[in-house]
């Protein structure tokens, strides 16, 4: 797994409300297998060391060549942060 690799916050102002955009992504490399080739479908939330993640896109064929008929068997997966339910906070 890679990142995240972002070094700032996007803040934005708009009538006096400030908020900053999720803008946290990671790579996740996973062998691929017919479990994982299931599970991993686009805008799906998985938790990581305790924090949520969005499934942006996955590529099932990553590092592989058709010209020299290898597969890699890795999948590559781009997560993005994801909101964490506010329900978890509230007493």
């Amino acid at each position: 797994m890679t990142g995240p690799n972002e070094t700032t916050a996007m803040w934005n102002v708009k009538k006096d409300l400030v908020w900053n955009d999720l803008n946290y992504t990671k790579l996740l490399y996973i062998t691929k297998d017919e479990d994982t080739l299931a599970f991993f479908q686009r805008f799906d939330r998985i938790i990581i060391n305790g924090k949520p993640w969005e499934v942006q896109a996955y590529n099932e064929s990553y590092s592989t060549s058709k010209s020299a008929g290898t597969d890699s068997g890795i999948i590559r997966v781009a997560l993005k942060e994801a909101y964490t339910s506010t329900n978890q906070f509230i007493n």
